[in-house]
């Protein structure tokens, strides 16, 4: 199969376990919302806290089936109010 040079490169095979950084003040609130996103998950455990204290990490790893799957999961963790940031 060819493929057209405007067709990205596609480097990830799928299903595959991605690991997102979740970061969220609330140690409960974060923990709901990760329900509420993902459902089910490979693993979810606490990573750090920022210096300040004001932040906790947590390391979040889910088996997704599709780069649609991962950018679903990203959007629905942007648009959650418990979650300050997700990489």
């Amino acid at each position: 199969m060819e493929m057209k040079q405007d067709e990205p490169l596609e480097l990830i095979s799928y299903p595959c376990v991605w690991l997102f950084k979740v970061i969220g003040a609330d140690a409960d609130l974060v923990a709901a919302a990760v329900e509420a996103v993902v459902g089910g998950y490979e693993s979810f455990s606490p990573s750090g806290t920022s210096s300040s204290g004001r932040y906790i990490s947590y390391d979040l790893e889910v088996l997704v089936s599709s780069r649609e799957h991962r950018d679903r999961i990203y959007a629905g963790f942007k648009a959650h109010p418990d979650i300050a940031f997700i990489l």
